[in-house]
């Protein structure tokens, strides 16, 4: 078995043999080349004293990285270590390339995420990140007074994990309940007069306030 470094691109060009091969693309993780062309992923388990291959899929409906994923998991039941997969700075850029341009504050919620979310996250695996995990990392932002802030890391984090189970980055939303530990933001209502005192108003408008005002008053 070849030690090698491919990509998807490299993958699909592997030409077939008159004989299966395989070709190591990272830790426990290869590629097998069957002589019918089929290739198909295989993590090598060693374990108790014996190993085993287990086939994760076929490529190319399996892309390297989510191979890489899928080997993971399946070495973390014996407790190997295993290869890596998806970062939370993956599933970043691709909310990042799906939602420029489409969202008004895009600017606003990506200076938000790269000040208190990314740093923090960027090279954590995404099937390593849990709920507890995130509620530590915004918690005392939520304390320091910031209840808008928090909530609004939470729903972009929240979106963001949604988008990378929609391509298969990882399996499930670890934080999909997360947001209900949160308080709502306060809102103060703007000042008002009361109802009752509408009359007087008027009469202070129609007497003292020239016809543009008026105008812009009775309008609104």
């Amino acid at each position: 078995m070849k030690k090698s470094s491919f990509t998807d691109s490299k993958i699909k060009q592997l030409s077939p043999a008159k004989k299966r091969y395989s070709l190591t693309v990272d830790t426990g993780l290869s590629i097998r080349v069957m002589p019918s062309g089929v290739k198909s992923w295989v993590v090598r388990i060693p374990f108790n004293n014996r190993v085993s291959d287990i086939t994760l899929g076929h490529f190319p409906e399996i892309g390297k990285r989510q191979a890489c994923q899928l080997a993971k998991r399946e070495r973390q039941k014996y407790e190997l270590r295993a290869p890596n997969g998806y970062t939370f700075q993956d599933a970043y850029c691709l909310w990042k390339s799906l939602k420029r341009g489409e969202i008004v504050s895009y600017q606003s919620e990506k200076q938000r995420l790269d000040k208190y979310v990314v740093s923090a996250l960027a090279r954590k695996q995404l099937d390593d990140i849990t709920a507890p995990m995130i509620i530590r990392l915004l918690k005392p932002i939520e304390q320091s007074g910031k209840r808008a802030t928090a909530k609004r890391c939470l729903m972009r984090i929240r979106e963001i994990f949604d988008l990378a189970v929609c391509a298969g980055y990882v399996l499930h939303n670890p934080i999909a309940g997360v947001s209900r530990l949160f308080k709502a933001p306060k809102k103060t209502p703007r000042p008002s007069l009361p109802w009752c005192e509408l009359p007087a108003v008027i009469d202070v408008i129609c007497q003292n306030a020239n016809k543009h005002l008026q105008l812009i008053f009775f309008f609104s």
